[in-house]
Order: C-alpha cells, then sequence, then structure tokens
C-alpha cells in the first residue's frame, strides 16, 4: 500500500505542483524560475518513474566489484528493481555465460570462509559482524546455488548487506542489496 503511495504522488503530484508553480511564476513574471523549477521536478518525475530503467550493466559491474566479483563475457541484464521504503534495497538478476559462472563457483567455493551447504536463508550474525572492522564476507553453497554475502558498516546506524546467488542450473547471477 504504501509503494502504491508513493508512486501514485510520484506520477500525480510531482507533475501537478510543477504545473503550477510554473503558472504562479508565470503570472508573477518570474517566466525563467518558472522554467528552471519545472525543469528540476520534470527531472525529479523521470528518475522516480523510470529510474530503474536506467540502469546499466557499467553500474552492474561496479556493483559486483564492490564484492569482488569480476565479470569478464558480455552479460544479459534481466530484471533489476530499486526502491525505499524504511531502507533503500536494490535487486537486479543478470544471465551471465558459463566461463563466468565457473570462475565465480571456483572463487566462492576456494575462499577460505567456505562454507558446503547452509539454511537457504543464511545471514552473517550479529557476533561475526561485531568482530570485523571493515567488510565481512561469508561464502556458502545452498540448493542449487552458491552465494556470497557482504556486510559492511558505513556509520554506526548506516550498513550494506549485499547478497550475490550464482544459480548452478541456469546462466543466472542474481544481486540483493539492503541499505539501512
Amino acid at each position: 500500500m504504501i509503494v502504491l503511495i508513493s508512486y501514485v504522488f510520484a506520477i500525480l503530484i510531482i507533475p501537478i505542483m510543477a504545473l503550477i508553480g510554473y503558472w504562479i511564476l508565470k503570472k508573477k513574471k518570474k517566466k525563467k524560475l518558472g522554467i528552471v523549477l519545472l525543469s528540476i521536478f520534470s527531472a525529479l518525475f523521470l528518475l522516480t518513474v523510470f529510474g530503474d530503467k536506467l540502469f546499466t550493466k557499467k553500474k552492474a559491474k561496479n556493483l559486483l566489484n564492490e564484492n569482488g566479483i569480476n565479470l569478464f563475457d558480455e552479460f544479459k541484464i534481466l530484471n533489476n528493481e530499486s526502491g525505499s521504503i524504511d531502507e533503500y534495497y536494490h535487486v537486479f538478476e543478470i544471465e551471465i555465460s558459463e566461463s563466468d559462472k565457473s570462475k565465480i563457483v571456483s572463487e566462492i567455493r576456494n575462499s577460505s570462509d567456505f562454507e558446503e551447504l547452509v539454511k537457504e536463508h543464511f545471514y552473517l550474525s550479529e557476533d561475526f559482524i561485531r568482530k570485523k572492522t571493515s567488510k565481512t564476507f561469508a561464502n556458502y553453497k545452498v540448493a542449487n546455488g552458491y552465494e556470497r554475502q557482504t556486510f559492511e558498516m558505513i556509520n554506526e546506524n548506516t550498513y550494506v548487506r549485499d547478497i550475490i546467488r550464482v544459480d548452478t542450473v541456469k546462466n543466472t547471477l542474481h544481486f540483493n542489496r539492503l541499505m539501512d
């Protein structure tokens, strides 16, 4: 329901506010200021509505590189979604080559903290996280795939948690980021 309200706000209220603001400023003989404000509101509107469509392969590669995962071959973005209610989230899925899949799986399996088979919903424990001062990694096998999870404290109240899953049945990689 909250997501629906935010989309209604973005689609209806922002353009209406922009047009009303432009009209008021035009009547007060401040047409240039009205055009500037209309442009800002229009850009805000477009980013809100179409922001997920502006996601590029370069951005996907950068997010994966932050977690020590490198792609060498071409890949295809299958879907992408991001948003914020209480906390920011970003989820995307890409189709990767067999070669990249093998390299990533090998890197995860050969990491020093690799665990053979864990529950489907594994999260780095709070105790483990508190012991680390920089980015914390966990690498493990789950049903039909391998995952790398990272946790990083940005400041006292903000953290970033990334979960990257390589599907061993399909050549897909799922990225899940949560910031709180």
